[in-house]
């Protein structure tokens, strides 16, 4: 466990660098949280425009994405198991990015921009000031956390 806590928790970049992640977690939260808020507002709304895109017309495409947004927004926001939200909000915003290059190309930039910032999250990590950063230490053994507990 200690090896995948290692890999699975680490920053890939550190000092000055590492608020990069931290940026770039609360700014992708700012984004995904209306963006799941308008589809519960609205779910009817939600999805016409999915079906409009030519996925299937049934209420549960949008919830799903509702939810994954906004727990995803929620998570990067804490900085908590951030690269597993990273990919799978990647993952949504490769199907963005097609929809909109079909559909909405003025709105293609801001969803490749999206993916970039879960590449880079996915790639080097939660940054500073996540709560993945004490999970490491905890479950690795290091940090005053780590040590405090095994006193």
């Amino acid at each position: 466990m200690s090896s995948f806590a290692t890999e699975f928790f680490r920053n890939r970049v550190g000092g000055r660098a590492a608020a990069v992640g931290t940026v770039v977690r609360v700014l992708s939260a700012v984004v995904f949280a209306p963006a799941a808020l308008a589809k519960f507002v609205d779910l009817d709304m939600a999805t016409r425009g999915m079906a409009g895109f030519g996925y299937p017309a049934t209420p549960l495409l949008p919830l799903a994405l509702g939810v994954l947004e906004m727990g995803g927004a929620l998570l990067l926001l804490v900085g908590l198991g951030t690269r597993l939200v990273a990919f799978g909000l990647g993952l949504v915003m490769i199907g963005a990015t097609v929809a909109n290059v079909r559909f909405f190309p003025e709105m293609t930039p801001l969803t490749v921009v999206l993916f970039v910032f879960m590449a880079y999250l996915l790639w080097a990590g939660p940054g500073a000031l996540a709560v993945d950063n004490r999970l490491r230490a905890r479950l690795t053994g290091a940090g005053p956390t780590a040590r405090a507990a095994r006193r």
